[in-house]
């Protein structure tokens, strides 16, 4: 028995050489790189945790540097790299950021809900290539979308092919991409009526099953979908997909929220790296070779902090060449600000800039009211000297100011509207509101008179809430519709009329207790 005993590590050497050759193991690291969320941002730094961090040249320089360490390793995206862009990308159609993700070689990414600002037909210029008026002949994506749940209208069929198959090893690994079914309440295109965006579980199922039938059993989603991770707990949408998916998908990839997810739902991965740049998801599994499944998978969250690397030299190069043709329109001093005017919300849901913007959008369409939805303000107004840059980067939509007339009851109705699923509190201009557990208590005109159901006020709101974006469906009801400058160009103006910005109100929200 002894001698048997002896003998059984030879034999289970034998059996594997079987399966394996001898430069084979039976099992496969792979790493793969996530980024989100990345709005164009290639020449912006962002703080997180109070450090710098971001830029095309640090995230070029942190991305190398892991690919470099590990032979087998998958470059990822869950979709929003454009949209929302500051002017390096925006001016020129979004092709920097395009550029950008060829130059870092990405494998595979999936589409968010502000690739599809521009509408269907620019997003797959963009991709596969093609002509713009502004920007000539553009190449496209050197690597391909996947998008399983947005579907051609007319044809039902996807848009995009809804995974992409990557092979490490001889080995299979599949990429099934989804955006957020909720896309046509979250882009800047008025008209989605040619996509129709299906549940997301379902369309991941029916290409599970598909990849099942190929005998492909690592599969991981790349979901423009969103999620959280607090005090070890992992919740939102995309945890619930992930409680409804087939144990064959391992990992969940997620965006939308700009947030930080690293954690595990039904025994699956989620993670999500903020948004900016500013962090990417690193993703370590391990590959049976012979089940050709995933049996082990950790991530880590890594910010891209300025004082780790050295930035890369050629991404700068190539920034400054971008940057040079782009600053005498992005250089121009507009004001002065006194102080920082940030995008933060009080206690009362009001945010000192978001009251700047809603003044601006007043003063340029001379209307009664304004409101303005926080999603559409990206960036903080730094103290100091205000450049038309500044006023780009806080308002990157170029959103163009759409003035109607609503009654007092319809206006009422649509500050309701701000705790339709969730609470999205609107900036205000031109009247005072108060609000509590049961939504709206009072409102007010600014000068202290009480708003009138019946009498009908001039309101002037931006493109994508006229067009009910965010669901606020009331402003489709406007009456007697006249566009003015961008919501952009409202700012602008506003500060080279104001530069000290000493005449702005606050305290137009108050809330209950």
């Amino acid at each position: 028995m002894f001698i048997f005993l002896m003998y059984i590590p030879f034999l289970i050497s034998i059996m594997l050489s079987s399966f394996f050759s001898p430069s084979e193991s039976p099992e496969i690291p792979v790493q793969i790189i996530g980024l989100n969320d990345l709005h164009g941002q290639i020449n912006t730094t962002t703080p997180l945790h109070g450090k710098p961090a971001g830029r095309a040249e640090y995230i070029a320089s942190y991305i190398n540097a892991y690919k470099q360490q590990f032979p087998h390793t998958l470059l990822v995206h869950t979709g929003d790299m454009i949209g929302g862009s500051p002017p390096i990308s925006a001016l020129f159609q979004d092709e920097p950021t395009i550029d950008f993700l060829n130059m870092l070689q990405f494998d595979v990414g999936t589409i968010g809900n502000h690739e599809f600002d521009e509408g269907v037909g620019e997003l797959k210029r963009l991709i596969d290539g093609g002509f713009h008026p502004k920007t000539g002949m553009f190449p496209g994506s050197s690597f391909p979308y996947v998008c399983a749940n947005a579907l051609d209208a007319n044809t039902n069929q996807p848009l995009f092919p809804p995974y992409a198959i990557k092979w490490i090893d001889g080995v299979p690994i599949a990429f099934i991409g989804i955006v957020t079914k909720e896309t046509p309440f979250l882009t800047m295109q008025s008209d989605m009526s040619a996509v129709t965006f299906i549940d997301e579980a379902t369309a991941v199922q029916t290409y599970v099953r598909e990849l099942q039938q190929k005998g492909i059993h690592a599969i991981i989603v790349l979901a423009h979908l969103d999620g959280k991770t607090t005090n070890g707990a992992t919740y939102g949408p995309l945890a619930d997909l992930a409680n409804k998916l087939d144990d064959d998908v391992d990992i969940l990839f997620g965006g939308h929220n700009h947030s930080y997810m690293n954690g595990y739902v039904n025994g699956k991965l989620l993670v999500e790296a903020y948004s900016y740049g500013r962090a990417f998801a690193n993703v370590q599994l391990t590959i049976d070779r012979r089940t050709k499944d995933i049996t082990r998978k950790t991530a880590k969250i890594i910010p891209t902090y300025h004082d780790q690397l050295q930035p890369n030299s050629l991404t700068q190069l190539w920034l400054q060449s971008y940057q040079t043709k782009i600053a005498p329109l992005t250089e121009q001093v507009l004001g002065n600000s006194v102080h920082e005017l940030t995008r933060d919300q009080n206690k009362d849901g009001e945010a000192d800039l978001g009251a700047l913007l809603a003044t601006s959008q007043r003063q340029a369409m001379q209307a009664d009211i304004a409101f303005v939805n926080l999603g559409t303000i990206r960036h903080n107004l730094p103290k100091g000297f205000i450049t038309w840059e500044n006023t780009f980067l806080i308002q990157p939509f170029e959103n163009t100011l759409i003035k109607m007339d609503l009654t007092g009851r319809e206006i009422q109705s649509a500050l309701h509207e701000q705790w339709d699923d969730e609470m999205r509190i609107l900036q205000v201009s031109g009247i005072r509101y108060t609000w509590g557990k049961n939504g709206v208590e009072s409102i007010t005109l600014e000068n202290g008179e009480p708003l009138q159901d019946h009498t009908t006020y001039s309101v002037v709101v931006n493109s994508f809430l006229a067009n009910g974006g965010d669901k606020f469906t009331i402003f489709k009801k406007g009456r007697n519709r006249v566009e003015g400058p961008t919501d952009q160009e409202a700012l602008a103006n506003f500060i080279r009329s104001n530069p000290s910005l000493e005449n702005v109100q606050v305290n137009h929200i108050q809330k209950i207790q």
